[in-house]
C-alpha cells in the first residue's frame, strides 16, 4: 500500500494544492469584514480576494505543467534544488516573484489598502486587526521565506559524502571515496535548519503586537515566546546530538576502535530517488544502511544521487555500529 501512495502522492500533490486553494477561496467568501459597508468597497475586497488566491494557484499549476510534462519527476525534486532542474528553478523564481511583487504592493500604499478593507479577514485569515507595520513585516517575511526555503532544502539535504574530486589511492591500491575524518562534521546542516525557525520566532516576538491573531489574550502574547523557546531547545538539541556523535565516531577513527570488512557488496537495495526508503547493501556478515534524507554522522550517498555502491562492488569498510566511518574501493572495482 504504502509503495503505490508515496509515488502517486508525489505525482499528483499539485492537485492537493489547488483543492486547498480552492477551498480557502470558497471559504474565504463567507467572510464579509465589518468595513465592507457598501456595494463599492465589497467589490473591491472581493477583486482582491480573486487576486489573491489566483495568485497562490500559480506555482501549482506550474508544479502540475512540470510533473505531467516529464520536466520533474515528483514534488519531492522541488526540494532537491541542487540538481538544478529548469522546471524546479522556474518554480521557485515564480514563488520568489510573487512575494516581491505583493511585498513591492504593500510597502508602495498597499499596507494602508490592508489595514482599511480588512484583506486578512476578507482572505480567511485569523490576523485581524493587522497594522500597517504588521502588514509591511508579513510582505518582507514572504520575500525572505524564498532564499530561507532553498537554504533549507540546501541544508537538510546536506553536502554529498562522496566526494570524487578529492578521492585518493591507498598503498594496496584501493580507492578511498570517503573518509569521515577528512569529510569533518558534515551533520552541521541539520541544527543550522533550526536557525530558520529561530528567525521567525524573532521575527513574531519583535511584531507580536502588529500581527493580533485570534484566541485568548493570554495565548497571543506568550505563543511568540514560547515558539522562540522551542526553536532554540530544539537547535541547541540537535546541534549537541549531531556534533556529540561526530566526535564520538571521529574518535573511533582516529584510536583505531573501528571495525574493517573487505569483500563484495552483496543484499544491494538502492533507495528510491523520491527517498522514503533506506539504500542497504552488506559486505560478508556486516550490513549497513542509510540514506541521504537521514542524518547518521557517516556515509549516506545513495546510488539513486549519485553514489558509489552498487552490487558486486568489491570494496572495503571501515564502520563503527551501522555506521560507515570509511569507503574504500578495490583495484578493478571503479
Amino acid at each position: 500500500m504504502n509503495n503505490d501512495l508515496f509515488p502517486l502522492i508525489g505525482r499528483y500533490f499539485w492537485l492537493v494544492g489547488i483543492g486547498f486553494g480552492a477551498f480557502g477561496y470558497l471559504r474565504a467568501q463567507r467572510r464579509v469584514p465589518a468595513r465592507a459597508r457598501d456595494a463599492a468597497t465589497e467589490d473591491r475586497i472581493r477583486r482582491y480576494r480573486r487576486i489573491w488566491f489566483g495568485a497562490q494557484m500559480l506555482p501549482w499549476l506550474w508544479m502540475g505543467l512540470a510533473l505531467l510534462s516529464g520536466g520533474a519527476r515528483d514534488v519531492w525534486s522541488f526540494m532537491q534544488l541542487r540538481d538544478g532542474n529548469p522546471f524546479v528553478t522556474a518554480f521557485v523564481g515564480l514563488v520568489f516573484a510573487l512575494a516581491v511583487a505583493f511585498a513591492g504592493w504593500t510597502f508602495a500604499g498597499g499596507a494602508r489598502t490592508i489595514v482599511e478593507l480588512e484583506l486578512p479577514v476578507a482572505m480567511g485569515s485569523r490576523f485581524a486587526g493587522i497594522t500597517e507595520r504588521g502588514a509591511k513585516a508579513l510582505a518582507a517575511a514572504g520575500v525572505a521565506a524564498v532564499p530561507l526555503w532553498i537554504a533549507a532544502c540546501t541544508l537538510l539535504l546536506g553536502p554529498r559524502s562522496f566526494h570524487p574530486e578529492s578521492q585518493t589511492i591507498s598503498a594496496d591500491g584501493y580507492q578511498t571515496v570517503y573518509d569521515l575524518g577528512l569529510a569533518g562534521w558534515e551533520s552541521w546542516t541539520f541544527p543550522a535548519f533550526g536557525l530558520v525557525f529561530v528567525l521567525l520566532g524573532i521575527g513574531m516576538v519583535v511584531f507580536r503586537n502588529d500581527l493580533r491573531m485570534r484566541g485568548p489574550a493570554l495565548m497571543r502574547r506568550v505563543f511568540p515566546f514560547l515558539w522562540l523557546g522551542f526553536a532554540v531547545i530544539w537547535t541547541f538539541t540537535a546541534f549537541a546530538s549531531t556534533y556529540g556523535t561526530h566526535r564520538r565516531l571521529a574518535a573511533a577513527l582516529a584510536d583505531g576502535e573501528a571495525r574493517v570488512v573487505e569483500g563484495e557488496v552483496t543484499h544491494f537495495i538502492p533507495m528510491p530517488a523520491a527517498g522514503h526508503a533506506m539504500e542497504r547493501f552488506c559486505v560478508q556478515q556486516a550490513c549497513f544502511a542509510y540514506s541521504d534524507f537521514v542524518v547518521a554522522g557517516g556515509f549516506n550517498h545513495t546510488a539513486s544521487h549519485g553514489g558509489p555502491i552498487r552490487a558486486g562492488l568489491p570494496v572495503r569498510v571501515t564502520y563503527l555500529g551501522n555506521v560507515i566511518l570509511r569507503l574504500e574501493i578495490a583495484p578493478g572495482g571503479r
